[in-house]
């Protein structure tokens, strides 16, 4: 074996492993060529061996990742030297799976006679960064300094990783600080800690006085810079790094890079700079694909977020969706109807085996409830075998929206009885379904999960336990748990409020709004919602009015509820023309038909003809079959005596066959709740019903129905 062909050799081996770091297609023609040298050398090296080409072989191997070949090598070297087990420990270092066996060569090496320098040192800290072992970084910060080799810039970097890695914040402060000259690998190493510690600003500090120092950032390092902007949420500083970026051209062909700047912008919801970032990316990723989509799904635009996971499937077939991109989709067209585009995605993710991922399933989920299709929810829950806490909760909280609460209620005994332990957001759920249920026994038995689990104070449960009194008839214990918590939220007002509303309660709803703003919570629509609501129960004109004009004045843009508070308002208190006036004015008097339907039972009331045919018309340009603007109408003329008209509106509704779903109440009487309709005469209780109420007052007429 010439010196010349293992210098040639050597150079090609060199040269192969830096190919091997830059892609996996790279990494693999770079293996296929170290072994085609591998062979090459078997045949030239009949004796003697050469130990710089050996040396040379291991770090190939070791660069591909092939380090079963890597150790074959290693352990058929007849002359081993510390260069030569530095490169298998090196190797080793970097798999987490494999770390330990790098202590195990550090025996063996001292065994041999040789003495480990800095290299073996940085490499097994690197091992112990890997394995969190912060007993095994610290032993070997010791034998650095025993043996001359802390001030070694690589000893002192790889140790500063390795405390941050096991969180020993402090001690990586003191290397950091105690390192004479640091390089960008110092430097970014200590910024990453910050990051990692949920310190952006103090990240973003450290990334200034590394400039300053004059130390040119890395890749890595914007990288890092990056995700600290996002976490401080400064848009400045975004834009700032984003500059500094682009001056210094680092981010050409840097996928972690630019994948970093897309998810800063798409987390901000920017996404006319995330689309823009994306369309310099020349090969996306999933990492990519995932951000752009979720940015645009949780922007609310679902057909841009449909269109790019088409041109995602479109682009290539070795990109496959995974969990996040279902879960980016299926949450951003949730809104549309599950034929729409449910069915496909709920297919796809079959054809993808990840139908039974909790992580797909829960939007799916909530995508079909949010269809008010809880058939279709149910079979897919039933078919995902491991259910998580997230999912039964999907299921309450689903069940319980669509007025389903006996449902919801088995479904949490069902989690109960699985193992499953109620958090925040299953309480929250409960008690929803609860507000809808004829007891109050169930309600306040959740209460008590809340208190014995320390739940009560947090502020989604809190608010949800002061609505879920006031809608069961207990508004002093809606005011006792709202007393009683911690600093109440919007949220939380928002639910007394409703509270007080809801109970006719309207100068006490009103009182709270001044205490509310008094304390510095700033109410939202949903707040002015709540006002505008007891008002229209109070009858409230003139606060109803000041309560619109103070939502204006905070720049709140009106919503089609509030429109329909106030024109409840103003038409039960006779002042029709004002509230036909404010119906025209709003953005939703084209297309909503109960604002002219409640207009037009005012009108029936107050015997206005001309306005109350106006809004009739209105209401059945909007829906033609709408049934009870059809009698309200046929009411109108019967009262006005326009029996020819009332007539056509009579023939007109026998030809829909309006069905009236029969109004329900509720009583519990010792435990037991007891269902009563309209025209029920099939019950046993009634006749002793009738004669209670006849025994009371006489002159009540108690009608039963024969059959």
């Amino acid at each position: 074996m010439t010196p010349e062909f293992v210098a040639a050799a050597a150079a090609l081996l060199q040269k192969s492993a830096a190919a091997a770091g830059e892609s996996p297609s790279a990494a693999k023609a770079a293996l296929r060529t170290t072994r085609r040298l591998h062979a090459s050398i078997a045949v030239a090296g009949r004796p003697p061996q050469s130990p710089f080409l050996l040396n040379n072989l291991i770090a190939a191997y070791a660069k591909c990742r092939v380090l079963s070949d890597a150790r074959k090598v290693f352990d058929s070297m007849l002359q081993r030297s510390v260069v030569s087990y530095n490169a298998l420990i090196s190797a080793l270092s970097r798999d987490q799976t494999l770390a330990q066996m790098a202590f195990h060569l550090l025996k063996s090496m001292a065994s041999a006679g040789l003495r480990p320098n800095s290299s073996t040192i940085s490499s097994l800290l690197h091992a112990a960064s890997a394995m969190a072992d912060d007993a095994l970084g610290t032993a070997l910060h010791a034998r650095a300094i025993a043996n001359g080799l802390f001030s070694n810039v690589n000893v002192q970097t790889a140790l500063l990783v390795m405390y941050s890695t096991c969180g020993l914040f402090d001690r990586s402060r003191r290397v950091f600080y105690a390192m004479p000259s640091r390089d960008a690998v110092a430097w970014n190493a200590f910024i990453l800690a910050h990051s990692k510690r949920a310190e952006p600003i103090e990240a973003l500090k450290l990334f200034v006085a590394m400039k300053r120092a004059g130390v040119p950032p890395t890749g890595f390092t914007f990288s890092i810079a990056i995700n600290a902007c996002s976490k401080s949420g400064e848009e400045s500083s975004g834009a700032a790094v984003h500059g500094q970026i682009v001056k210094a051209a680092a981010s050409a062909d840097d996928l972690p890079l630019q994948n970093a700047m897309l998810d800063m912008y798409a987390s901000r919801r920017d996404m006319a700079s995330a689309s823009s970032v994306f369309k310099l990316i020349r090969s996306p990723d999933l990492v990519s694909w995932n951000s752009i989509l979720a940015g645009f799904s949780t922007a609310g635009d679902g057909d841009k977020t449909w269109e790019l996971f088409k041109e995602m499937r479109a682009s290539t077939a070795e990109l496959l969706p995974d969990e996040y991109t279902f879960s980016a989709v299926i949450s951003a067209v949730a809104a549309a109807p599950p034929a729409v585009y449910g069915k496909t995605l709920q297919a796809l993710s079959v054809k993808s085996g990840l139908e039974r991922n909790p992580f797909v399933g829960s939007p799916l989920l909530r995508m079909y409830f949010q269809s008010e299709d809880p058939t279709s929810a149910r079979k897919l829950f039933e078919g995902i075998p491991l259910k998580d806490a997230v999912l039964w909760t999907d299921m309450i909280l689903g069940h319980g929206r669509c007025g389903e609460g006996e449902a919801a209620a088995g479904y949490l005994c069902k989690m109960l009885a699985e193992g499953h332990a109620m958090d925040s957001f299953s309480i929250c759920g409960a008690l929803n379904f609860s507000a809808g249920l004829p007891s109050l026994k169930q309600g306040e038995s959740f209460h008590g999960v809340a208190l014995k689990t320390g739940l009560e104070a947090d502020a989604c449960v809190c608010s949800s336990l002061v609505d879920m009194y006031a809608k069961n008839g207990d508004l002093g214990g809606a005011s006792a748990v709202f007393d009683g918590g911690a600093a109440a939220d919007v949220e939380t007002w928002n639910a007394i409020l409703g509270g007080h509303g809801l109970h006719g309660e309207a100068d006490a709803a009103l009182k709270l709004f001044e205490k509310m703003v008094g304390r510095g919570v700033e109410p939202d629509q949903v707040s002015f919602l709540s006002l505008l609501s007891a008002c229209d129960h109070g009858g409230l004109v003139d606060r109803g009015r000041a309560v619109w004009a103070a939502m204006v004045r905070a720049g709140l843009q009106p919503g089609p509820k509030h429109y329909t508070s106030m024109v409840s308002l103003l038409s039960r208190a006779g002042l029709l023309r004002e509230a036909e006036e404010l119906i025209l004015s709003s953005p939703f008097g084209s297309a909503m038909a109960e604002l002219w339907r409640c207009l037009l039972s005012s009108c029936v009331f107050f015997g206005d003809l001309p306005r109350g045919v106006r809004a009739g018309n209105w209401v059945l340009e909007i829906d033609p079959d709408d049934g009870p603007a059809l009698v309200l109408l046929s009411n109108l003329f019967s009262m006005a005596g326009e029996w020819d008209a009332m007539a056509g509106v009579r023939r007109r509704i026998r030809t829909l066959a309006i069905d009236k779903d029969p109004g329900l109440s509720w009583i519990e009487i010792s435990g037991v709740v007891s269902v009563f309709s309209a025209d029920d005469n099939l019950r046993p209780e009634l006749q002793k019903i009738a004669a209670n109420i006849h025994s009371t007052n006489p002159n009540t007429h108690f009608h039963l129905l024969k059959n």
